[in-house]
């Protein structure tokens, strides 16, 4: 079974961001962040994570924090090469985990 990890992402990962963000610029349920500046800014005011698979970059996920009690679930994209495996679902597992004692999540 592969093994499904998450890494926080940091500005020096920007340009991996952006490139994962490309690779679903085509669908028409996701408005993908593919200018580098606005990437930036997202970073800046969310907790991303890349998604990996066996060591590889395989998607990314975020979340932002409101205020204590309120997060609200963000950006969840997988490369569509690896689409259909499940990964997306550990990935909302890993988010749920994560702002298990937040008292509110909104998407």
């Amino acid at each position: 079974m592969p093994e499904i990890t998450f890494q926080k992402a940091t500005m020096e990962d920007l340009d991996i961001y952006v490139e994962l963000e490309k690779s679903v610029s085509n669908s028409k349920i996701y408005r993908s962040v593919t200018d580098k500046d606005k990437a930036r800014k997202w970073m800046e005011n969310n907790e991303v994570y890349f998604i990996k698979k066996d060591g590889v970059i395989v998607g990314s996920t975020d979340y932002r924090m409101e205020n204590p009690n309120y997060a609200h679930l963000g950006g969840l994209v997988i490369d569509p090469k690896f689409q259909g495996q499940g990964i997306a679902r550990k990935a909302i597992e890993f988010r749920l985990n994560k702002l298990k004692d937040v008292k509110r999540i909104d998407l």
